[in-house]
């Protein structure tokens, strides 16, 4: 753009002007390649954070995990929203003390910088192993997580749940946890998938599905039908258990009736067998006896498989009730064992990859500025070195802001 100055040449002409031109852009080459680089980097990441808004706020009511769900700590966030504004602080007093041609306290605001940006790294490691640590992670065909308790997370949970107890077994290690597995296999998996099948009811399915949900990693979304069911569900098998009492007590009479008639004809066979010359009416009654212990056998036999299915139901109901009365249903049983099973986190996968990737990428370009300050803190950062430590802030201010949108995204709603 031209710049106009007075020439101090005398002229006949009143008010002279001469042009003069400035070759490029006002601006260093170099924070011109810096702002094309930031504009690429701008719509990069407004990509990514449009995206997330869409399928965050584009989700139905309730079908997003919160951060309680996920595990955020929002006073952890906080705490690193505050590390990342405190570095651009230095990185601006670093570049005030090189323009003073103050090499040494620009390289110590420099440095701090750095720390501080470490320390975003080392919080954001933390609170990945936490993800990791309760399984929420993207992971290929898919993590331990599911969208909804269904048949299908009730299929992976047995699937699970046999496999696990057989490793363990195999490598004889873990003995008591081994048991938790084998009482949660029993009394919860398989009693859930027992319930369901004995009934055609939607909403009894729906109901024992998440009473199983809930007592395994405690997602409030199914606290209230879970505490509904499991009070229906314990006042009925009391009422069961009560019946089959009831019932055991006459097969057991029955049964010791039915030993000691064929106690009789036994003693009755062996008598008729000391004869040695039997008479008709002994041949006949000892064929009588002989067909009325076949018959009394087969009785006993009935009676016994009766019993043991009304003790194997006793025995069911019975470790349903002690299980539920062991293991409170406030305290999830992943949280208090840590058995890894699988558990039902709506929109759980799709919020883990989304949360990945952001933080990822954000993390990624944190990593390249503590690069860039660790290659810069070993040049002399007097006034001719202030330009590259204001082009290295520019980069590292849009990484403080890209952090500002994304920390209330993720952590507050």
């Amino acid at each position: 753009m031209p710049d106009l100055k007075e020439t101090d040449e005398p002229s006949t002409r009143k008010d002279h002007f001469q042009l003069e031109y400035q070759p490029g852009l006002p601006i260093p080459n170099g924070k011109l390649c810096v702002w094309l680089f930031l504009s690429t980097e701008i719509m990069f990441f407004s990509a990514l954070i449009g995206s997330y808004i869409v399928l965050r706020f584009g989700a139905p009511s309730g079908s997003w995990p919160t951060p309680h769900d996920v595990h955020l700590v929002e006073w952890i966030g906080a705490i690193n929203t505050f590390v990342l504004i405190c570095s651009s602080f230095t990185i601006v007093l670093s570049i005030e003390a090189a323009k003073q041609n103050k090499s040494g306290t620009a390289k110590k605001w420099l440095f701090l910088t750095f720390l501080l940006g470490a320390v975003f790294l080392g919080v954001k490691a933390y609170e990945y192993n936490s993800k990791f640590s309760y399984g929420i992670y993207p992971r290929a065909p898919r993590s331990r997580m599911y969208d909804k308790p269904d048949l299908q997370y009730l299929s992976a949970l047995q699937l699970y749940c046999k496999q696990t107890a057989k490793k363990m077994q195999e490598e004889n290690k873990a003995p008591e946890k081994l048991v938790i597995l084998k009482e949660v296999q029993t009394h919860l998996v398989d009693w859930t998938a027992r319930k369901i099948g004995q009934t055609d009811r939607t909403a009894q399915q729906s109901l024992a599905l998440k009473l199983l949900t809930y007592q395994i990693n405690g997602n409030h979304r199914y606290e209230e039908d879970a505490k509904l069911f499991l009070k229906f569900e314990t006042e009925e098998i009391e009422s069961k258990l009560i019946e089959i009492n009831q019932n055991l007590l006459p097969a057991k009479s029955q049964l010791q009736e039915h030993n000691v008639e064929l106690q009789a004809i036994d003693a009755n066979l062996a008598a008729l067998a000391k004869i040695d010359m039997k008479t008709e009416i002994q041949n006949k009654e000892n064929s009588d006896l002989n067909q009325r212990k076949a018959e009394v056998g087969e009785l006993k036999i009935s009676i016994e498989n009766r019993i043991a299915d009304l003790e194997k139901e006793k025995l069911a109901i019975q470790g349903r009730l002690d299980f539920f009365a062991k293991h409170d249903l406030g305290t999830p049983l992943e949280e208090k064992f840590h058995l890894d099973l699988p558990f039902v986190l709506p929109s759980g996968n799709m919020w883990a990859n989304t949360y990945f990737l952001l933080t990822g990428f954000h993390a990624l370009h944190v990593l390249i500025g503590l690069i860039a300050f660790l290659i810069i803190l070993t040049l002399q950062l007097g006034t001719a070195r202030a330009g590259l430590i204001e082009n290295i802030g520019l980069y590292w201010h849009f990484v403080d802001l890209v952090w500002i949108f994304l920390f209330p995204l993720l952590y507050l709603f």
